[in-house]
């Protein structure tokens, strides 16, 4: 994926990999701006087309929508790939997913018992293999 910056309707910057977050681009875990200072768009990966203007080699395309554009669909997968990384960041910003997904089993774990129903033989398997998972990584935790 590629980030377009760009200004009065004129790219001003491709970024390979790079992502808008907070107001700040960021590109392989790193910041390397601070402000936008103008509009940006995620278009795919795709060659970069180049053309000779005034003796110089020069990027062919100027506008953003030079660029062959997401479909609608996959706007909206980006949509829900940046919320995933919201929520698990709100949740707990340094273990991820595995930690949102066991805070979920957890809380599933609660109203199943709550309403007094009896889990299937699926999801009592599942948890069994979850919670042994848990007990040998607090021993390991507790050795460091």
């Amino acid at each position: 994926m590629l980030l377009v910056l760009h200004r009065k309707g004129r790219v001003s910057q491709i970024i390979q990999g790079g992502e808008v977050c907070d107001g700040c681009v960021w590109q392989n875990g790193h910041k390397i701006t601070s402000g936008l200072g103008g509009e940006w768009a995620y278009v795919p990966a795709q060659p970069l087309n180049y053309e000779e203007r005034g003796g110089q080699i020069v990027l062919a395309m100027t506008y953003p929508d030079d660029f062959v554009l997401f479909s609608q669909s996959e706007l909206g997968q980006i949509v829900d790939r940046d919320t995933g990384k919201a929520i698990n960041q709100a949740v707990h910003p340094f273990a991820g997913t595995d930690e949102s997904i066991g805070t979920i089993r957890e809380m599933v774990v609660q109203i199943i018992n709550a309403i007094g129903l009896e889990p299937t033989a699926d999801f009592a398997r599942l948890n069994d293999i979850a919670i042994a998972a848990i007990k040998e990584a607090a021993v390991k935790k507790a050795k460091l």
